[in-house]
């Protein structure tokens, strides 16, 4: 099944490539959100967040950092009685190799802080590329071994591959063929996740709605990203009681959107 999904894309691809050039030529641009990547939020136990990706973690969709996914998942653990000091590394558009070749090694100059946790977003944009899967496995393995030499003790949560064929951005029959490679790509993500202790894959999979997701069509909106950061938080803390934004909510809607 796996072998036939990868010969569909390929096959596929000559297909829908004029269209993805249209669209790449018409869609928004949205800005990544204002304010500082550093800062703290909470009192009690000091806690330590690293985020690093791609426009997710650049906070695409969201108007101030603190309403985008760093400042969600800071807020959502320092209500569990933590003093969160929080650090972002994001570049819009971001590959997995560019985030090894560009933002990893600045773990290596003692300006960024060793975390308890860290969280990572990537994907889209290795599929856009048209990254080979086999790129992508490597890229995940160097991305972990980094992250845990430079904090041995912390919990890494990557944000699974979004289903991108359920993006409002995406016309027919290009969101299909893309879905396709998102597929395959969080499967390998899941995988390499599951062969590291303190690694975590966290699936996303929802119902999608145009209000769950920002202006663009692409990226999510403030409300998804409270809840993606609230999903990151009950993910390393299984106890965590849910807020009431959740707790209204049904299941597939309680998981929200990510996007390069």
């Amino acid at each position: 099944m796996r072998l036939i999904q990868r010969m569909m894309f390929w096959a596929s691809l000559p297909f829908v490539a004029v269209q993805a050039v249209r669209l790449r030529k018409r869609a928004p641009r949205f800005p990544a959100a204002e304010g500082e990547r550093v800062g703290a939020v909470g009192k009690g136990k000091p806690a330590r967040l690293l985020c690093v990706g791609d426009s997710i973690i650049d906070g695409v969709g969201a108007r101030t950092i603190d309403r985008a996914l760093v400042g969600s998942i800071a807020s959502a653990w320092a209500n569990t009685g933590r003093k969160v000091q929080y650090q972002a590394i994001g570049r819009t558009g971001a590959t997995s190799s560019q985030m090894i070749e560009e933002m990893l090694p600045q773990l290596r100059t003692g300006a960024v802080h060793r975390a308890e946790l860290i969280v990572v977003s990537a994907g889209v944009n290795d599929i856009t590329g048209l990254q080979r899967t086999n790129r992508w496995r490597i890229n995940l393995y160097r991305m972990i071994g980094e992250l845990r030499e430079h904090s041995p003790e912390a919990t890494i949560v990557f944000l699974g591959v979004p289903p991108l064929w359920r993006f409002p951005l995406l016309p027919e029959p290009l969101r299909t063929v893309i879905g396709l490679r998102a597929r395959i790509f969080d499967r390998i993500l899941k995988s390499v996740t599951e062969r590291h202790h303190g690694v975590m894959h966290l699936p996303l999979a929802f119902d999608a709605r145009p209000e769950q997701f920002s202006g663009d069509g692409y990226h999510p909106n403030e409300e998804s990203y409270a809840m993606i950061g609230e999903m990151v938080v009950r993910q390393i803390q299984p106890s965590m009681p849910a807020k009431t934004i959740m707790a209204t909510m049904s299941m597939p809607a309680i998981v929200a959107i990510k996007a390069i």
